[in-house]
């Protein structure tokens, strides 16, 4: 047998050992990570109510802090932010965002993040919502392979199964 074989059979071995020994929100993560270290690097919007319609204004000072501030905490690349103006009015988006994300969680469930103002997470990929006056600001945002690894080991749970 090659080394090149003798390599995957010994990774692979060590990875069957792992999941048999640790308990299942540990192997979740386990999992999880394995698959997070071969994801691409693409945008993954977070779901939005079809009643937020495009704008073309600009994200605030504020919310431009507040995305700053989550990207830092969490060790998170920013792909986009957009502006959009919610039809019935920012005090029932927040309620429209839910059904929204709900509505998603068949497919890809996307989970709010623990001590996250307002930042929801689907695997590597991240959204932050901010309502503001009358306006909604949305950022994408991607984290890095070793922070998704350390993000996996600080908050491993059963929660984290809906994302297999």
């Amino acid at each position: 047998m090659n080394s090149k074989w003798r390599g995957i059979a010994y990774t692979s071995s060590l990875l069957l050992l792992l999941f048999l020994v640790f308990p299942s929100a540990h192997r979740t993560c386990l999992l999880l990570g394995v698959e997070g270290a071969f994801s691409q690097d693409d945008i993954k919007p977070i779901p939005q109510p079809k009643t937020c319609l495009s704008s073309k204004e600009q994200p605030t000072a504020r919310s431009i802090q507040i995305i700053s501030s989550q990207a830092q905490d969490l060790h998170l690349k920013l792909q986009s932010v957009g502006v959009c103006s919610p039809s019935g009015g920012a005090s029932s988006f927040m309620s429209e965002l839910s059904a929204a994300i709900s509505e998603s969680a068949g497919r890809e469930p996307w989970l709010e993040v623990y001590g996250g103002c307002c930042t929801y997470a689907l695997r590597r990929h991240f959204g932050i919502v901010i309502v503001d006056g009358d306006l909604v600001v949305v950022a994408s945002l991607i984290q890095d392979r070793l922070s998704y690894l350390s993000f996996l080991r600080r908050h491993c749970d059963r929660k984290l199964a809906a994302w297999l």
